[in-house]
C-alpha cells in the first residue's frame, strides 16, 4: 500500500474536536457520551475509544425478525435465478462458483462473506476494485452492474452474520487502519445496503479514474462512508429501512 494510503484516521480526519453524543436510541453500558470529530466536507464522524455494550430494543427485535423472514424468502423465490448465475459463473472462468472473504461484523466479530464470484480465480492484486481492473470475468462485470454478486449475501443475513440494511462490512486491513471509527460501526450489524451504499454504488467507476485507487479509497472513499454509516446509525428505524431498500431496488434498474 502506498505511504499515503497508510496515514492514520487522524491524519485523514480534521483536528477540532466537539462536544458529542452516542446516536439516538443507542444507550451504552457506560452511558458515555461519543465525541464528534469535525472531518473534510463538512462530515462529522463520532468516535468512540471502547467497544459499546448495547442493549437490544425493540426495533432490533423486530430487524432481525424481518431480516429471517425476507432473506428467507428471498433465497426460496430466487433459487432459480441462483442456479442461472452459478451455472454462468462456472461456465465463464475456471474456478468456484462462490467468492468468500473474511469481514469483521458487529461487536468486532470476524466472519466469511459470501459472494458470486466475479473474477479470475487465483488473481492476486489490490482490494479495491475499479471498473476497468482486468481481473473481472465478463460474466462479473454484468453480475457486478445490476449487484447480482451480492445476492447470496441473503445466506449471511439469514444466520446472523448481517442485515439487509447496515453499513458494509469491511475487511480487516482496512479496519485497522480505523480503529476508532469502526468502533462506532461495529455497535450495529453489517448489511447489504444503506446510505453509504447507494452514494457509492459507482464507486468502481469513480476508483477507475484515479491514478492510485487505493490512496483514494482510504483518504476520500471511506472518510465519506463514515458519515453516511454514522447518518444510519443515528436514524436508525423500521421506516428507514424500508425507505433504503425501496431506494436500493430503484437504484438497480437506472
Amino acid at each position: 500500500m502506498a505511504p499515503q494510503a497508510m496515514q492514520s484516521a487522524s491524519s485523514i480526519l480534521g483536528e477540532s474536536v466537539v462536544p458529542g453524543r452516542w446516536p439516538a436510541g443507542r444507550e451504552t453500558a457506560s452511558a458515555v457520551a461519543v465525541p464528534v470529530r469535525a472531518g473534510r466536507n463538512g462530515w462529522h464522524f463520532p468516535l468512540a475509544g471502547a467497544r459499546a455494550h448495547l442493549r437490544p430494543t425493540e426495533y432490533e427485535i423486530v430487524k432481525r425478525f424481518m431480516d429471517v423472514v425476507i432473506s428467507t424468502i428471498g433465497l426460496i423465490l430466487l433459487s432459480p435465478l441462483f442456479a442461472i448465475v452459478a451455472a454462468a459463473v462456472k461456465l465463464s472462468s475456471p474456478g468456484p462458483v462462490f467468492f468468500r472473504q473474511v469481514r469483521i461484523g458487529m461487536n468486532g466479530v470476524p466472519f466469511e462473506i459470501i459472494k458470486f464470484r466475479t473474477m479470475r480465480n487465483g488473481n492476486s492484486g489490490p482490494l479495491v476494485t475499479s471498473s476497468g481492473d482486468a481481473r473481472i470475468t465478463l460474466v462479473g462485470r454484468a453480475l457486478r452492474r445490476y449487484k447480482l454478486d451480492e445476492l447470496p449475501q441473503l445466506w449471511n443475513v439469514l444466520v446472523g452474520d448481517m442485515s439487509l440494511v447496515g453499513p458494509r462490512p469491511q475487511t480487516p486491513g482496512y479496519v485497522k487502519l480505523f480503529p476508532r471509527e469502526y468502533s462506532v460501526v461495529h455497535t450495529v450489524r453489517p448489511g447489504i445496503t444503506d446510505f453509504a451504499t447507494l452514494h457509492h454504488r459507482h464507486e468502481e467507476s469513480i476508483l477507475a479514474g484515479s491514478p492510485d485507487p487505493e490512496t483514494t479509497y482510504v483518504s476520500v472513499v471511506l472518510p465519506e462512508k463514515f458519515a453516511l454509516q454514522y447518518r444510519y446509525i443515528e436514524n436508525m428505524s423500521f421506516s428507514t429501512d424500508v425507505m433504503l431498500i425501496c431506494r436500493t431496488v430503484s437504484a438497480l434498474f437506472r
